[in-house]
């Protein structure tokens, strides 16, 4: 069924954990939290931001949303009541274009086109050290492990970092092996392997520990590749691209 309740783009959405509740992000500025069974608007839209919304993201348990935008910010926002919290976190120069929840929902990372990642503690909005540099082009997508111990985030300057999400430290070079900017990317359930999607309509396979390549691209869309996934066991990969197709391997 149609959800309506924005009026600009809808660019980003995400299932609540229990799978009870939507939320959706939008060019309108606005936040809506939606009832999975009634598909209806469990209250008027959540507004904090000033500019549109670009990257949203539940933590684990469900009880926060952290939400990225065009102004710069991140905002926190209570999971069930949509009630904001505090005040836009300011941390970054350029939109704020990707997020994520560590395993243990204690803190988040944002990337932004900025060029740089910047790690955050949930409950007091601070933001962690000084920001991670890596990248000569903006951040596109992060990710943490699911031991909690590492993030990747990949770049539209055609590369993928991974760093120690204790210490804030580069693991290795720069991951090598596609064309064009790399707009999604994934750990495998068990944390070994790293698959990437990028605009050069290739996936690639990456070995997380050693951060080298598995095998070659993998081909088989005819346009922008612009989500992956992993199975739950780790032995299927899903693919989503602007040529209106899905590809499973």
């Amino acid at each position: 069924m149609p959800l309506k309740g924005h009026s600009n783009r809808v660019s980003c959405a995400k299932f609540s954990p229990n799978g009870l509740n939507i939320v959706s992000g939008s060019w309108d500025n606005t936040l809506c939290l939606w009832d999975t069974m009634t598909g209806s608007a469990i209250r008027e839209p959540l507004k904090s931001h000033s500019n549109g919304i670009v990257a949203i993201a539940f933590s684990p348990d469900g009880s926060k949303i952290v939400s990225g935008s065009f102004d710069t910010t991140l905002c926190i926002w209570d999971g069930k009541s949509g009630a904001f919290i505090g005040e836009p976190l300011k941390g970054h120069s350029g939109e704020v274009i990707a997020v994520a929840f560590s395993p243990d929902g204690l803190k988040f990372v944002s990337g932004s086109a900025d060029n740089s990642l910047r790690l955050w503690d949930v409950m007091s909005g601070a933001v962690i050290g000084e920001p991670w540099k890596g990248h000569s082009d903006c951040i596109r997508c992060v990710a943490f492990s699911p031991d909690g111990l590492k993030i990747v985030f990949s770049s539209a300057d055609k590369t993928l970092r991974l760093w120690n999400a204790q210490s804030g430290a580069a693991i290795g070079e720069s991951l090598k092996g596609h064309t064009h900017w790399v707009s999604c990317v994934r750990f495998s359930p068990d944390g070994l392997s790293i698959v990437s999607g990028t605009d050069d309509q290739t996936l690639c396979l990456w070995n997380a520990n050693s951060g080298t390549l598995i095998g070659k691209p993998l081909k088989g869309h005819g346009g922008q590749i612009t989500d992956v996934a992993f199975s739950p066991d780790g032995s299927k990969i899903m693919s989503s691209s602007f040529d209106m197709t899905l590809c499973y391997s």
